[in-house]
């Protein structure tokens, strides 16, 4: 999901949480609001994120997978949190990364 899905998807949410007081609390028979919200949770879910990393980076994770570095070594090489490296290295071993 990009930026501005998010945003779209935040403001519809916020929408209905101001007049509903709760996504949770909205009738059976305002399905109009939900499809978008829903719409929009689907096509986040279907498009899978690709994530672009560096030689570096890349290299650095990759010594990592293989038990040569620790996580705190890692993330203090790449300059990223371990929330930030996490999902990177299930990028690569999916194949969803593109190396810049």
């Amino acid at each position: 999901m990009n930026k501005l899905e998010r945003k779209q998807l935040m403001f519809e949410v916020q929408k209905v949480e101001e007049k509903y007081g709760s996504v949770a609390n909205v009738p059976e028979t305002d399905t109009e609001s939900m499809s978008v919200i829903r719409e929009l949770t689907k096509k986040s879910m279907d498009q899978p994120t690709i994530y672009k990393l560096t030689t570096i980076e890349y290299t650095l994770i990759r010594r990592y997978m293989r038990e040569k570095m620790k996580m705190k070594d890692l993330c203090d090489q790449v300059g990223h949190s371990n929330s930030w490296v996490r999902p990177r290295i299930v990028a690569i071993e999916t194949g969803r990364i593109e190396i810049a």
